[in-house]
């Protein structure tokens, strides 16, 4: 990942502490100046540094979802159907990217980096304006679809909790900035020294697959990998973005203790699970749901999360089984779970049954098919 190469990683520390020393400079001489507008010219820089492709593609992406944002705004005619069609259309480059993966017909000439959470924050913008009737400015914006801290994997922003502190940066004092330097060591950590050592035993025990106690930690080591390298990247996006006094929000809330998928969703990818499901109950927020109905939408949220990533028949399938492992829960009416109702040794083991149950979609980040159907039969008699 660009983020943690020694070239790109020094450059984003090096800003990161003359932004927050200037910034804390000028908000003491000039009470009411605000340096956050200015962060778009480091956002571009980085970009053209890592790819001037991937910063062309940006700029142009940028300037088109925003025109998108004033036409909607401006218009009262045909509002509904150019919201629709707006959100499709910010969702265009990444089903084009997606199909280059199946034909060699189509041209590769798009770079993306992250642009999976970016077009979601596009998207979040044209509900803001659509469902708020809110006017955003150019440059806010900009900042908030190219913020760099958050750019290639999340957490998500939302534009009113963006701007909230865009508006009135927090920078950190000296307790807050060691937290920081902390919070960032860690994920750094989890990405260098972590990943890497599973990564290696994973390699390790595929070649012995095919009795149940190696497709056991194999799927335990996967759900390790995923979480080490979600949290990991969440970790160092946290530390730096509250370094430039913008709170970025938490991604991972301990998932291990969730004793329903239900409370897993919540605590493990939480921007990604909570815009998803914003968006799609802010469509239908006036309707009352009975439980097949919910079940349906628990069912289509998980998918749309499962399938992130592709449209391979792995990436397919997990979306598939997780979305019904979640409405199953729906139909049956198990969505919470109150432990002090319940002995530790109940509550331990309907945590350890759902880690176990989300390890299983996780091997189809990491496996081939037949690696997937070899760790699957090992759990056969």
């Amino acid at each position: 990942m660009w983020y943690i190469k020694i070239d790109t990683l020094f450059i984003i520390l090096a800003f990161s502490i003359l932004y927050t020393l200037s910034g804390i400079i000028l908000k003491k001489k000039f009470n009411s100046f605000n340096l956050a507008p200015y962060l778009i010219v480091f956002d571009l820089f980085l970009l053209g540094y890592v790819s001037k492709s991937l910063a062309l593609f940006y700029v142009i992406y940028t300037v088109i979802t925003y025109l998108f944002v004033l036409i909607l705004e401006k218009i009262e005619k045909c509002r509904k159907y150019l919201f629709v069609v707006f959100c499709i259309l910010c969702i265009l480059p990444l089903i084009y990217m997606r199909m280059t993966k199946f034909t060699d017909v189509l041209p590769h000439f798009i770079v993306l980096i992250g642009f999976a959470f970016n077009m979601l924050k596009a998207i979040d913008a044209l509900f803001y304006v659509y469902y708020g009737k809110k006017h955003i400015n150019f440059i806010p914006y900009a900042n908030f679809l190219l913020f760099f801290p958050v750019i290639t994997a999340g957490p998500i922003f939302r534009y009113r909790d963006f701007m909230a502190c865009y508006e009135n940066p927090q920078y950190p004092d000296m307790d807050k900035a060691l937290w920081c330097g902390k919070r960032f060591v860690v994920g750094l950590f989890k990405k260098l020294v972590i990943m890497p050592w599973l990564l290696w035993l994973l390699h390790y025990l595929l070649p012995q697959t095919g009795n149940f106690g190696i497709s056991f930690m194999i799927v335990f080591v996967c759900y390790a990998l995923l979480h080490v390298d979600f949290s990991g990247y969440s970790d160092m996006a946290i530390a730096t973005g509250t370094f430039v006094g913008i709170k970025v929000p938490e991604n991972f809330d301990k998932p291990i203790k969730s004793a329903t998928f239900t409370q897993f969703w919540h605590r493990w990818h939480i921007t990604l699970g909570d815009w998803l499901r914003e968006h799609v109950f802010v469509s239908i927020a006036d309707k009352r749901l009975n439980k097949y109905q919910m079940a349906l939408v628990a069912f289509t949220i998980l998918f749309l999360m499962g399938a992130w990533r592709g449209f391979t028949l792995l990436d397919i399938s997990r979306g598939i089984y997780l979305g019904i492992l979640i409405a199953i829960e729906n139909l049956i009416s198990k969505t919470t779970f109150n432990k002090n109702a319940h002995s530790k040794f109940v509550y331990c083991l309907r945590c350890f049954i759902i880690a176990f149950l989300f390890s299983i979609g996780a091997i189809t980040f990491f496996l081939n098919e037949t690696q997937v159907v070899s760790v699957l039969k090992g759990f056969l008699p």
